[in-house]
């Protein structure tokens, strides 16, 4: 598990309380990641940093979330990919 310093946490916290899109948007990517970790974290998942490790297909997988199984040990209970897409533009169907 990653350990996010003091200042880093306190503008996590900041955006997990009043979540904006562009305050998410502001963030680098590994900050995005690190951010949507904290999100895990805070809704009780044990949360493991993997984007920088390969797995024999490929890459893709960035955070690992186990959440308790028995004492003293964790369950795999899904692996997540993060994607920050950039600005959505609205758009209209012609008729």
């Amino acid at each position: 598990m990653m350990q996010l310093d003091a200042e880093k946490l306190t503008h996590f916290r900041r955006i997990f309380l009043a979540p904006s899109i562009a305050a998410m948007h502001a963030l680098n990517p590994e900050d995005f990641e690190l951010f949507v970790s904290h999100v895990f974290t805070c809704a009780r998942h044990t949360v493991d940093h993997v984007a920088g490790q390969r797995y024999p297909e490929g890459t893709g997988v960035d955070l690992d979330l186990y959440v308790p199984a028995t004492k003293g040990s964790n369950q795999l209970r899904a692996r997540v990919e993060v994607r920050r897409l950039g600005q959505m533009k609205a758009y209209t169907t012609q008729q």
